[in-house]
């Protein structure tokens, strides 16, 4: 019977193999992680909002034919109410044609926005021809106060900030 016996080897080897494998698991590691975090910065959606295009309330009145008549906080705080005057029916109406365009009122220090459903905004639209639309949005937190500060935007066409009564 032939029995080999294998060298042994020292503890100094055996402690520089293990380090050697620790350091390449660490690098592994270090490699995986760093692509993990490009791959992420790379597909991160943008928090840049885009850049709306700001307008007086002539030029909203003139290009449009909407003028805003109140920005109101009401029902205890609870409800913000829009009142439109449409002077032009032609020009609100290819407006609001499209939903995304459908006025959203964004508060300016905060910077939140409310937003009616589709329901309410089918409702509202049907009233362009009365040459009066109201419009009743939910007031999140009371994002909106009286005196605050706020915007009507029409997609990407932001009116001028307006106070809130």
């Amino acid at each position: 019977m032939d029995m080999t016996l294998a060298q042994p080897t020292s503890n100094k080897t055996q402690r520089g193999r293990r380090l050697k494998g620790a350091l390449l698991a660490l690098a592994a590691a270090v490699v995986i992680i760093a692509m993990l975090i490009a791959y992420q910065l790379a597909n991160r959606p943008s928090t840049a909002a885009p850049a709306a295009n700001v307008i007086s309330a002539s030029l909203l009145a003139e290009r449009y034919g909407l003028r805003v008549n109140l920005i109101g906080v009401t029902a205890a705080g609870g409800l913000v109410d829009l009142r439109l005057k449409v002077l032009d029916v032609e020009k609100a109406r290819a407006l609001l044609k499209d939903s995304a365009n459908f006025p959203t009122l964004k508060a300016v220090t905060s910077g939140v926005t409310l937003a009616v459903s589709a329901d309410s905004q089918a409702q509202a639209a049907q009233t362009i021809e009365d040459g009066l639309m109201v419009i009743l949005y939910p007031n999140r937190g009371s994002a909106i106060r009286p005196n605050s500060a706020v915007s009507v935007m029409f997609g990407d066409v932001q009116l001028e900030p307006i106070a809130a009564k």
